[in-house]
């Protein structure tokens, strides 16, 4: 046992209750956090589920090491059996459950997979601590939290492209696709496909495109160029 782990062991005084007590309020703290967050950005799972995943996980660790090491010898007419990895076992499936509840497949793409894998790594701080392994759950969530707050500013920032479909009026020509898609590559966009559609007196065509946009200054770009070309205009945007 490490000094930090020692110091925090010896603020319990020696009490086993005082100390799984604190165990239970640190799980439930750091799944508060990592709720708060996931509620912050506007995610399901949030505050409350993340908070009562940390606590359940802890609280069933904690409960199956008291019962596999109890001293059963008193004369009870009672026999257990098993081992811990058995329970941690347990915990992690039915958060697995839990989890795939939370991602939903949509047409485009699964959402809702940062949300499931902050769920399983919240039971998996709960368990961590319930062993009692004070430094290492911290390095943990240290790493978590570091993952959910710094990171996803490279992430949106770098990587992660959102996709966006935008629809534009614009006289017919043949090159009506061609001249917009021109606009798209010079503003850095990546352009995924490209359709369009005759109005009813042939005299106007709807050029819709689906596009991976990175950063939000590229579509605004984007939109100010075409806005510019004569009688174009953009008529929808998701």
């Amino acid at each position: 046992m490490n000094p930090f782990d020692t110091f925090i062991h010896s603020l319990a005084s020696g009490s086993p209750l005082l100390e799984d007590t604190l165990r239970l309020l640190w799980a439930a703290a750091m799944g508060a956090i990592v709720g708060l967050e996931r509620e912050f950005r506007g995610h399901r799972a949030g505050f409350r589920t993340n908070l009562l995943v940390g606590l359940a996980s802890a609280l069933v660790i904690t409960v199956a090491r008291h019962v596999i090491l109890m001293d059963w010898s008193g004369g009870q007419a009672i026999q257990v059996r098993g081992d811990l990895t058995t329970a941690i076992y347990a915990v992690m499936l039915g958060i697995s459950f839990l989890g795939s509840g939370i991602i939903g497949h949509g047409k485009r793409e699964p959402s809702g997979l940062t949300t499931g894998a902050a769920l399983w790594t919240v039971a998996a701080l709960g368990i961590t601590i319930s062993f009692g392994l004070y430094s290492l759950t911290l390095v943990a969530f240290a790493i978590v939290l570091t993952a959910l707050f710094a990171l996803r500013i490279i992430d949106v920032q770098f990587i992660k492209r959102q996709e966006r479909t935008l629809v534009v009026s614009c006289p017919w020509s043949v090159s009506a696709i061609t001249d917009i898609s021109e606009l798209v590559k010079h503003s850095g966009i990546e352009l995924k496909s490209a359709s369009f559609r005759r109005t009813g007196d042939l005299a106007a065509v709807h050029v819709r495109l689906r596009l991976n946009v990175r950063k939000a200054a590229q579509l605004e770009s984007l939109q100010h160029a075409i806005q510019k070309l004569p009688a174009h205009h953009i008529i929808a945007l998701s």
